[in-house]
């Protein structure tokens, strides 16, 4: 399944740059042995880089490389180096501490350094070894590797790469044209890097480095004994231990193993797929101006104050995502309800309409009655009309042949308590005489 793949990349290309020369190994992705080491000459301190980025992605083609990713080691001679035990600090005071510690050995301001950490966890306590590399030098290699069109995975010191790849506890030496060095690990990381001024006498110089870094070093048990791998310069058939020339003592070791060259790229790639976490990286992210200011020494509070706004904001997002979620469920119901409420409106529009056809008061005819019962049954005053002009203003029309008849008839009408008032509007005549008249209601008679 997919999930299941490696996280290996599927091929990898190393890369060292020593005396002048640069080697380059490739290893493919299903861990075949690599293959043979390109040497290829490049003074990156003096020559174009540009230049020898082309030259070196010719190189590539020529062997058939078409991957862009691949791991840099670079000499022990480039690195200024500090190995300090720590106290048990918290992370932002031990990243003080540490930056106190490097600038006793940088000779200049630290902002043109860049600074590679490694940790070892001894019997004695905690070690970190810084490696500082000068931003020109790492800008040099890094113009090189865009020409060749590579992507730096990794950049560190080759000889810390070959130390842990290799040896734990042990010592790993590098005899070159102008000069040597030396790297020391323990059995949980690296505990020094130096770069070493040798006479013509090559590894018999070295040794006598490597016995005096032992006795130097309190974190390493000087009985313990040790391997040495010496790395002599030149390809590998030139023979792995320089010829028939004798070793010279190291001290106490367990073996002595002598390469030359060519394996530095091997022993890189495998430092880096194996054990990353124990090389000082000098290609660190890259760092923007809010990240470098919210990593200020003495920006707590402002980091208090972007965390209680990030909190602020998410704390508002989720407000709107739950309205938002109560909208849409609200939503889906009026939907799932819209039709059933449109047929009810139109029957309710239906019944406004005709309602006064289904009135069980009779409104009209109660009227009728309100005003028949109170003229008299004689018939000497008689209506003729009867006009309903609103559901409280009755006016009847008529005649009266005796006019005490037609104010008996009005006071009737006037003490009925539906009644508000009776108004009497025109009196013509006297026998007969005609009358008009207006009654309003307090309210709409009822049956």
């Amino acid at each position: 399944m997919p999930w299941f793949r490696p996280s290996r990349p599927p091929a990898f290309l190393g890369l060292v740059f020593e005396d002048d020369t640069l080697l380059a190994t490739l290893v493919r992705g299903d861990r075949e042995a690599a293959a043979p080491t390109l040497r290829l000459p490049c003074a990156i301190e003096r020559d174009d880089p540009g230049l020898l980025g082309r030259a070196l992605r010719r190189a590539l083609r020529a062997v058939d490389w078409r991957w862009d990713r691949c791991a840099v080691g670079l000499p022990a001679a480039w690195f200024l180096t500090a190995g300090t035990a720590v106290p048990a600090l918290s992370p932002d005071d031990l990243d003080a501490f540490l930056a106190l510690e490097a600038e006793r050995v940088l000779p200049s301001d630290p902002a043109e350094w860049v600074i590679g950490r490694c940790a070892s966890d001894e019997p004695s306590g905690r070690r970190i070894l810084q490696v500082a590399l000068s931003r020109t030098r790492l800008a040099r290699v890094e113009a090189c590797l865009r020409a060749a069109g590579l992507r730096p995975m990794l950049i560190t010191a080759t000889l810390v790469a070959a130390a842990v790849a290799r040896l734990r506890p042990g010592i790993v030496v590098r005899q070159g044209p102008s000069g040597g060095a030396l790297c020391l690990a323990a059995a949980s990381g690296v505990l020094s890097l130096r770069a070493v001024s040798t006479s013509g006498e090559g590894l018999t110089d070295l040794a006598r480095e490597v016995r005096i870094t032992r006795e130097s070093q309190a974190a390493l048990d000087p009985e313990t004994p040790v391997q040495v791998l010496a790395i002599i310069p030149g390809p590998a058939s030139a023979g792995a231990a320089g010829g028939n020339r004798p070793l010279p003592t190291f001290g106490r070791v367990s073996a002595v193993d002598v390469q030359t060259d060519d394996v530095l790229p091997a022993l890189l790639l495998e430092a880096a797929q194996t054990n990353p976490s124990r090389l000082p990286s000098l290609r660190p992210p890259p760092v923007t101006r809010w990240s470098g200011l919210l990593h200020r020494p003495g920006s707590r509070r402002l980091r208090l104050l972007a965390l209680g706004g990030a909190t602020a904001l998410l704390l508002i997002a989720a407000a709107f995502g739950w309205r938002e979620i109560q909208l849409q469920s609200l939503r889906r119901e009026w939907a799932a309800i819209q039709p059933e409420v449109q047929r009810i409106g139109e029957v309710r529009a239906r019944l406004r309409e005709f309602r006064p056809w289904d009135d069980p008061s009779l409104p009209s005819l109660s009227l009728l009655r309100l005003v028949t019962e109170a003229f008299p049954e004689s018939g000497v005053v008689t209506a003729r009309s009867v006009e309903i002009r609103a559901p409280q203003t009755i006016t009847v029309s008529g005649t009266a042949r005796e006019h005490g008849a037609l104010l008996a008839t009005v006071d009737r009408l006037r003490q009925q308590p539906s009644v508000r008032s009776v108004r009497v509007e025109q009196i013509r005549g006297q026998s007969p005489a005609q009358f008009t008249f207006a009654v309003e209601l307090n309210r709409p008679a009822s049956p």
